[in-house]
């Protein structure tokens, strides 16, 4: 598809060929998965066409698919590193999960992709969600990684430690 292949102009005209540009975006969904072009840019790392189709649509960003993942969770799987940081930029739900549990964090873990793992600490994901396995995304790290992901275990049980002070804090009072 266009976007696949990053031809932005190719897909600026097949979104002029409707009046109503949000119109065009639905047309363009991936049927099975219920994929936006969004979704699509981004598990495929093609930054300007993910601008172009937020300038079309701002809130696809929030947008999720037939399984309940929004377009940076499918970037973050996918180790789209310039993907999720435009996709941060534009205000994407770090914290949202799928129908399964899973947000980004978790997908950039499970695939390795530690880069993106941080990119996502540092906007402010919360280390401890749970999958519906009940799973942190620290837990999904491959064993290959445990060495250079030594840094996500350990925040994670920082955050651990923190939110365990907090529920303490209010009995600790009376």
């Amino acid at each position: 598809t266009a976007i696949h292949c990053g031809q932005r102009k190719v897909l600026e005209a097949l979104m002029s060929y409707h009046t109503n540009r949000k119109l065009a975006l639905h047309t363009l969904c991936v049927e099975k998965t219920n994929d936006t072009p969004l979704h699509v840019a981004a598990a495929a790392n093609r930054p300007r066409c993910c601008a172009l189709l937020l300038e079309a649509d701002a809130a696809g960003a929030s947008r999720g698919n037939r399984a309940g993942s929004q377009p940076l969770e499918l970037a973050a799987e996918a180790g789209a590193m310039h993907a999720c940081r435009l996709l941060l930029e534009s205000r994407a739900d770090v914290d949202a999960q799928s129908r399964r549990g899973r947000a980004a964090l978790h997908a950039a873990t499970r695939g390795g992709h530690l880069a993106v793992s941080r990119l996502l600490v540092e906007a402010g994901c919360k280390l401890t969600l749970l999958d519906l396995s009940e799973r942190r995304a620290d837990e999904m790290l491959p064993e290959r990684l445990h060495a250079q992901g030594k840094w996500l275990v350990d925040a994670t049980r920082a955050e651990l430690e923190r939110e365990k002070a907090a529920r303490r804090a209010p009995r600790d009072k009376t």
